[in-house]
């Protein structure tokens, strides 16, 4: 504690300190009120008057220039370097930010000083927590009525203590390059549909509020002849650049204007969309113009044909702004990826693959897949589980042939990749490839996903037999099995028999006899697919290697 006669003449300068400060910021004062000859009585009286004067008359006196400055550097008192060097500088400019706040931000004396009060917490937030401007201003808000907090004076405050949050354009390339990298490991050979199942998953595990499946379709590029086309690749380009955003920062992502969207770094993300989606202009330029925030208000600016997108936009930007900053930042990267896989498809021309395959062909394929993972992200080796065991269970019904590798079984209520269900004997057996070493991790993870799909299938199934009545298998392939594997599970009273086979046994034993009916399937189950667009070329390529 400091004696009352300094105590109180520090607090009512309103001054900018760091918690463990005062004692520190309570000598200064005094040391520089003895030295100008204010007995320690008038200590309050004297800033007082001085505090009056300089709201009276817009500008400080020398003397409280000085106390201010002394007591500002005396509030860095044990703090880490970089503390030191903005509050050095917010020491320096504290009158002239004050100013600046009156002037351009149209805040009174009186919010100027209360803004600045908060001076070393905007500067932390924005240097060691990464907070934007406008999410300072959102936090600050909440914290103190009395000063209007908003993205444009934070900024003017974090710019004159160079500390001010920029995204440069070698960030947005790195990003944009290591995002790239993972966008085929996270989606393999999905759709973008597909894909935005898969983007709503993880969001819905990441806490997201609000129906982002609705919202990604919304702006999804749609396939056509002529490859992909879309109406909203602007939003889709201002989506990006938030979400490039959300990786360095924690931004309040509805704001669309502080990180320069008219700059290099903005402009050359736009610039790697491919021209078969993207429209002439900066996409914030041409949609946000004058816009601070996205809000409904802006959405209703649009015209009638524009709005499905802007909503969707908006939609998704609220959602991640109401969620905490490492939430945000993940499923951010989901939603680059996603944008990935747009610009993948609608900027790739398919490298050309047979359209059938000899039997030479389809023993050099099979030897291939036998010998190894094919490092196609299990899409070789799932196609190939595809038209194998469409042979073994002719007639039966079918559920999850062609689907991607990463298709989710709960969107398709299957139990596998591939799924086959006879009424008559009332058996039902599922296939779940696994390109790579197969453990029990990840069979148990497979069986946790699946009860819900079981559940689901509860009324089908019973409508033929009582559940009891069923035979059900899961058949793993993968190219090595490692672990203790169960061998069987009841799941909602369904019993479920486990077995595992590597692909080098499976494909030795499975492959069926008729080798006209093989064939076919291949072409059916295992070309058409690949040559399809939602297939990486990368794939292709590995196809043609191998055949």
């Amino acid at each position: 504690m400091i004696a009352g006669r300094v105590r109180q003449p520090l607090r009512m300068l309103l001054l900018p300190a760091r918690h463990g400060t005062e004692k520190s910021c309570g000598r200064s004062l005094k040391k520089e009120l003895v030295a100008l000859g204010v007995l320690p009585d008038d200590f309050l009286n004297w800033v007082s008057l001085q505090l009056e004067q300089w709201r009276l008359l817009g500008t400080p006196s020398s003397e409280l220039r000085q106390i201010v400055k002394s007591s500002i550097l005396a509030a860095c008192t044990g703090a880490p370097s970089e503390v030191i060097i903005y509050g050095a500088k917010l020491a320096d400019r504290y009158f002239e930010i004050h100013e600046k706040l009156i002037r351009e931000h149209l805040m009174s004396h009186e919010e100027g000083v209360t803004f600045l009060s908060h001076a070393f917490l905007i500067a932390h937030l924005a240097s060691a927590e990464k907070l934007s401007a406008a999410q300072i201003a959102n936090l600050l808000s909440q914290r103190d009525q009395r000063a209007r907090f908003s993205r444009q004076s934070i900024a003017s405050a974090l710019e004159a203590l160079r500390v001010q949050p920029e995204l440069s354009i070698k960030q947005v390339r790195i990003l944009y390059f290591r995002d790239a990298g993972q966008e085929l490991a996270a989606f393999a050979d999905a759709d973008l549909p597909t894909a935005a199942e898969l983007v709503t998953l993880a969001g819905e595990r990441l806490g997201y509020q609000g129906d982002l499946l609705t919202a990604l379709k919304t702006l999804s590029p749609i396939s056509g002849s002529n490859g992909l086309s879309s109406p909203y690749t602007p939003y889709l380009q201002i989506l990006h650049y938030q979400c490039s955003i959300a990786e360095y920062f924690d931004h309040a992502v509805t704001d669309l204007y502080e990180f320069s969207p008219r700059g290099a770094s903005c402009n050359w993300l736009h610039s790697q969309y491919p021209d078969s989606i993207t429209g002439a202009g900066n996409p914030f330029l041409n949609n946000a113009k004058s816009v601070e925030v996205a809000d409904i208000g802006w959405v209703r600016s649009k015209k009638s044909k524009e709005r499905p997108g802007a909503m969707a936009l908006l939609s998704i930007l609220q959602g991640l702004q109401a969620m905490g900053f490492f939430a945000r930042r993940e499923l951010a990267r989901w939603l680059r990826l996603w944008l990935h896989r747009a610009i993948r498809i609608a900027g790739s021309a398919a490298t050309a693959i047979p359209t059938t395959l000899s039997p030479q062909q389809i023993s050099s394929l099979i030897a291939r897949i036998s010998l190894g993972n094919t490092e196609t992200f299990g899409i070789l080796e799932q196609r190939v589980v595809d038209a194998i065991t469409v042979c073994l269970h002719p007639q039966w019904r079918t559920r999850g042939l062609g689907d991607s590798v990463n298709t989710t079984n709960l969107s398709r209520t299957k139990l596998g990749d591939c799924e086959f269900l006879n009424p008559a004997t009332k058996s039902l057996v599922a296939y779940e490839s696994h390109g790579g070493k197969l453990t029990a991790v990840y069979v148990e993870e497979h069986l946790a996903t699946i009860k819900k799909s079981v559940l689901r299938r509860i009324d089908e199934l019973t409508a033929i037999a009582d559940i009891s009545a069923w035979s059900a298998e899961i058949i793993f392939v993968a190219h090595e099995v490692i672990g203790e594997i169960p061998d069987s599970v009841t799941i909602e009273g369904l019993a479920i028999t486990i077995k595992t086979a590597t692909f080098s046994t499976f494909l030795a034993t499975q492959i069926p006899s008729d080798s006209e009916a093989f064939s076919s399937a291949i072409t059916e189950y295992f070309l058409t697919p690949l040559q399809a667009q939602r297939t990486p070329n990368e794939v292709r390529q590995k196809l043609l290697s191998s055949i």
